[in-house]
């Protein structure tokens, strides 16, 4: 893609140390280059903030700007997330969960999107309808009768305009700050367009304990049935060539003991057959 366009990804935070190295490895692996990245901590109790700090020096090996910031006591989420985004300079923001993870192509595929349409783009919530030109016509949140079958996962990416139209949102009758909201101001001046995910996409909502294990069960089945892992640093590295075989097989000497380290090793071996 010529000329990216700079992308600024807002990360607010709090006590999510445990999922945060997933989170930052997955924006070093991106194969779209042109971003920065702002990471707000809410006065976590973890490790959150040392180890934010600890990926100053790899973002910069790369050429990446990343700004990391604490509050000097906890705001709430919604103050904090909108101080992540304060100082973005990007023409395009993506709010990004600490505890969530995307993949190396996920930037590069999401700018080809906003290239191939000029106008607005944002990933819209919970249940929309969508008219034939991949316009969403209403939203609602959380609806007891959804209107369509669709849904989004919590990705947001907007153009730089959301950090105005949030000032302006109110609480809602549940008393919180819906982003939904913004969705609906992108949608009043028809800038909402919805692109949908193709077949063989699984979204969960891992809110719940049962959602957690349906969760697990289905990463699961997949991994044993097709012998893949699903989401593997290291097996990704390899294909993007950025490690050798030689240092996938030394990766895997840590996890011997343990299925992964074994599927780590079985990849770096077939590649040393065909050698």
């Amino acid at each position: 893609m010529e000329n990216e366009p700079l992308v600024t990804i807002a990360i607010p935070n709090y006590n999510y140390a445990h999922y945060l190295e997933n989170c930052l490895n997955s924006l070093l692996n991106q194969t779209y280059s042109n971003f920065e990245v702002y990471f707000r901590d809410n006065q976590s109790t973890d490790d959150s903030l040392k180890i934010a700090l600890g990926y100053k020096d790899k973002f910069a090996a790369r050429g990446i700007y990343f700004n990391v910031s604490d509050n000097k006591r906890n705001l709430g989420s919604d103050i904090n997330s909108e101080l992540a985004r304060r100082d973005a300079e990007g023409e395009y923001i993506y709010t990004l969960a600490s505890d969530d993870a995307v993949k190396p192509e996920f930037l590069e595929k999401t700018m080809k999107v906003f290239e191939d349409h000029p106008e607005v783009y944002t990933v819209i919530t919970n249940r929309e309808e969508i008219d034939e030109n991949g316009k969403a016509v209403s939203i609602e949140e959380k609806p007891a009768n959804p209107k369509s079958n669709y849904a989004v996962p919590g990705l947001y990416f907007y153009t730089n305009e959301v950090i105005e139209i949030a000032k302006n949102v109110k609480p809602s009758a549940r008393g919180e700050l819906e982003i939904t909201s913004i969705n609906e101001e992108y949608m009043k001046r028809g800038q909402l367009k919805v692109e949908k995910l193709g077949r063989g996409m699984t979204w969960f909502d891992t809110g719940t304990h049962d959602a957690l294990i349906e969760t697990a069960s289905f990463v699961q089945t997949i991994q044993k049935r097709q012998g893949l892992q699903i989401c593997c640093p290291e097996e990704i590295a390899f294909d993007k060539g950025w490690i050798n075989s030689e240092q996938l097989s030394n990766l895997a000497q840590k996890y011997m003991k343990t299925d992964y380290g074994k599927y780590l090793k079985d990849v770096a071996d077939n590649v040393f057959g065909e050698e």
